[in-house]
């Protein structure tokens, strides 16, 4: 569908000022509104009567254009455009290469703009992904913070009614742009640059979803790489290539029952001791001794770990961890079958997360829900993964990303008990990508926290004293 079907249903003479779409394809609902607010310049008691924004101060145009909202409903029937396509195309999920869930809706994320396009009140939701970082027409850089005060740029109406104007006064609009000189746009070159990357946003959308963590908010970086456009659709040189792991190709599936330790991670109460297949256990061990190997050779014992892990006081820390590499990871399942770890040192979103890995990959790609509607969490899960071919990709990238939490656990364990530099933390976005019951491939990055906070620890009854703590 193209832009003059899109807009095929609109009145043959705008409804009002600023309401002319021709010139401007894929024209986001936040735009629409900059547009016609500023050119037909209402009052401010009009543009909650009229256009059906109210509390005009507070609301975010942006999220209210994106929605199916009352507002947006009211809107689209003063200007006589609630027949068109238009609003299909307000929401940044409709031009994602991915699907994202909730993401863009789990808070409010600042405006991104192209200088050259604000001066008109254009504005595409395109612009709204992490992954596009330039106006591919204009080749200007997207901003998201005022070029005068490096205030984030907002959505909102200020006390006169305005969009789009900084509370230092910065304003981008030319309204003799916007009106006179509307036609200048390149209209042409945007729509075709438009309608062709959502070809391929579309193509690529169908098998392919991205995870994030629930708490995590700095996953832009992280999208932005896994959702990244071809070559050919991406006009400015972005510098190297983005760090990706990706969990791909032939292989054997784990044997049934793989999952089963994974599959009660991420329930509805935090675990105190998680359950996790034997193949665990070497690469746990490996990531202890690289820990303590980064450490000055001299390192003690901390006294608190001597009595809890059983290890020598007089030896110090490398001697131990080389006589006893297992010595932080147990208690553990001595048949060999399974092991118990103890998740003291674990973030407890990224154990969570483990689990929401689960579910969105049974959601995909399992058996209807119906199926297995009589079994437990654990149960379901574990017998919905069972039937997806290629769960082994899943498989490998859940050993990753919990041999690189625990890395950190016990990188800031062991920091605060001798004084050494924590690393930062970081956070695990992962794409998937299958159909038809495979998964085919699982693409890992992972994204540094702005801060090195300690990690969330899980609270359990009965435990040690927080003096003497138990590590993973």
């Amino acid at each position: 569908m193209g832009w003059a079907e899109i807009i095929h249903a609109r009145p043959a003479l705008p409804a009002a000022l600023g309401a002319e779409v021709e010139p401007y394809p894929y024209l986001s609902g936040f735009g629409l509104v900059h547009r016609v607010t500023r050119l037909a310049t209402p009052l401010p008691s009009q543009v909650t009567s009229t256009l059906g924004f109210r509390n005009r101060q507070v609301t975010d145009v942006l999220l209210a254009t994106q929605r199916p909202t009352q507002a947006r409903s009211t809107f689209l029937r003063r200007l006589h455009l609630q027949d068109t396509n238009m609003a299909a195309y307000w929401s940044p999920e409709q031009w994602s290469p991915v699907q994202t869930g909730d993401l863009f809706e789990r808070r409010p994320r600042p405006l991104r703009q192209c200088p050259q396009c604000a001066a008109h009140g254009y504005h595409c939701a395109l612009f709204q992904l992490p992954s596009i970082t330039h106006c591919p027409w204009h080749r200007q850089p997207l901003e998201h913070t005022c070029p005068r005060c490096d205030a984030p740029y907002h959505a909102r109406f200020d006390d006169k009614a305005r969009l789009g104007v900084c509370t230092c006064g910065y304003d981008p609009f030319d309204p003799v742009v916007a009106s006179v000189h509307m036609w200048d746009f390149p209209t042409d070159k945007a729509q075709a640059w438009l309608e062709d990357y959502s070809a391929w946003a579309q193509r690529r959308r169908v098998c392919r979803w991205i995870c994030v963590p629930a708490n995590c908010t700095e996953w832009d970086q992280g999208f932005a790489a896994l959702a990244a456009p071809p070559t050919r659709l991406q006009r400015i040189d972005t510098g190297p290539p983005a760090a990706i792991e990706v969990f791909s190709g032939p292989g054997a599936d784990p044997a049934p029952r793989h999952f089963w330790g994974w599959s009660c991670w991420g329930g509805e109460r935090p675990l105190t001791l998680a359950p996790l297949p034997a193949t665990m256990y070497p690469l746990l061990c490996e990531a202890t001794k690289a820990v303590v190997e980064a450490l000055p050779p001299e390192s003690r014992t901390p006294f608190e770990l001597v009595d809890a892990n059983a290890l020598e006081a007089s030896a110090t820390l490398r001697e131990n961890v080389f006589l006893r590499p297992d010595c932080f990871i147990k208690p553990r399942d001595q048949s060999g079958s399974a092991m118990w770890l103890n998740l003291s040192t674990v973030d407890a979103h990224i154990a969570a997360f483990c689990g929401h890995l689960l579910d969105q990959a049974t959601a995909h790609l399992g058996p209807s829900g119906s199926a297995l509607a009589s079994y437990s969490l654990q149960a379901a899960r574990s017998a919905a993964m069972d039937q997806i071919r290629g769960r082994g990709h899943l498989a490998h990238a859940l050993a990753k990303i919990l041999t690189q939490a625990y890395i950190y656990g016990l990188h800031a364990d062991l920091g605060a008990k001798l004084d050494a530099s924590i690393p930062r933390a970081a956070w695990p976005i992962l794409e998937m990508v299958g159909d038809s019951g495979r998964l085919r491939a699982a693409r890992l990055n992972w994204i540094e926290q702005k801060s090195a906070a300690a990690p969330a620890r899980v609270e359990r009854r009965g435990e040690r004293p927080a003096s003497r703590p138990l590590l993973l």
